[in-house]
């Protein structure tokens, strides 16, 4: 079984090592890396992966040839991929973004751990001299102006939703957005006040992978 992951804005490759601990033998977990901090990874286009697992969003950056055929998809608090029917809440979402993209022009270092300690993701990585500023900003401007439309997914894909209860990243409203995209999906709430995959649900992960 190949499985590919894509971590979101402000990681790297690295969030998915607990998740590699638990997979076992038979799976290989071949990990995106956008490239935020040096190391870059955009994956073998030419291999056909059985499961996409995606945080945050990493769903925006996997190959539409690859979303389109993949057998298993899931989404660990995703956000911002499809149009919000709540009109405020699309504003304040832009308002912000903007103004962390201003705010990593100002001072990248700064603001990415600010991100991270309030998202709960490691800061392990955030090394000022590595940092892709020009590419953090760039995927801040992709969050706000595009969406992916429901059709892009095969219709043969079935699909989990991870969503943290009280994620301090991903609103409510994204999550009815996602839910209402995909109605006939699976949506899993799990206890958590952070934005990352808790290490303590590395085990749910593989279980929906393995279909147990």
């Amino acid at each position: 079984m190949i499985v590919y992951a894509y971590h979101g804005w402000a990681s790297d490759a690295s969030i998915w090592n607990e998740v590699a601990s638990v997979l076992g033998p038979g799976v290989t977990l071949r990990r995106y890396d956008r490239g935020y901090f040096g190391s870059v990874n955009h994956l073998i286009l030419d291999e056909k992966p059985d499961v996409i697992v995606t945080h945050s969003m990493g769903l925006m950056f996997v190959p539409p040839q690859i979303l389109a055929n993949v057998r298993l998809l899931v989404v660990l608090n995703g956000f911002g991929f499809f149009p919000s029917t709540d009109v405020l809440s699309r504003r304040k979402t832009l308002s912000i973004l903007s103004l962390m993209k201003s705010n990593v022009y100002a001072d990248a270092h700064a603001q990415l751990e600010v991100f991270c300690t309030t998202a709960g993701l490691s800061v392990n990585n955030i090394d000022h001299k590595k940092i892709n500023m020009n590419l953090l900003c760039a995927d801040l401007d992709l969050l706000a102006s595009t969406s992916i439309a429901a059709d892009q997914i095969g219709d043969g894909t079935f699909i989990h939703f991870l969503h943290s209860t009280m994620d301090p990243i991903v609103s409510n409203a994204a999550i009815c957005d996602t839910v209402n995209a995909f109605p006939t999906a699976s949506h899993h709430h799990i206890e958590s006040k952070t934005h990352n995959l808790p290490n303590s649900d590395a085990d749910l992960l593989r279980k929906l992978i393995f279909d147990e």
